[in-house]
């Protein structure tokens, strides 16, 4: 009988009985820690929502703006003006051909 009870519950809850100090050894025993534990489960979810909603939740910004060093140079501008004056590739730096060919 009280295999047939213990189908009938969560392996969370089954769980927690087996871990227990002391297991029950009747069905009426596993009736009343089943109760016990559901009982407690219970409150602590109820507890988890009350305390949840005292706290304001902050969501992350969707786009962080990096501060920008104004007197890092652009290097890569530059070498792209370089590039195109001289004629170079702007994948290699060779002169002779584009980086499209």
């Amino acid at each position: 009988l009280i295999d047939y009870f213990q189908e009938g519950l969560t392996t969370g809850l089954v769980s927690k009985i087996y871990n227990a100090e002391t297991m029950p050894t009747t069905i009426q025993g596993w009736y009343t820690a089943a109760v016990k534990h559901d009982l407690n489960y219970r409150r602590l979810q109820a507890h988890r929502q009350r305390m949840q909603g005292k706290q304001p939740t902050k969501a992350a910004p969707k786009y962080v703006r990096r501060e920008r060093d104004p007197d890092a140079m652009d290097i890569d501008h530059l070498n792209e003006e370089d590039r195109m004056s001289e004629g170079k590739c702007f994948r290699c730096g060779q002169k002779g051909h584009r980086a499209s060919d």
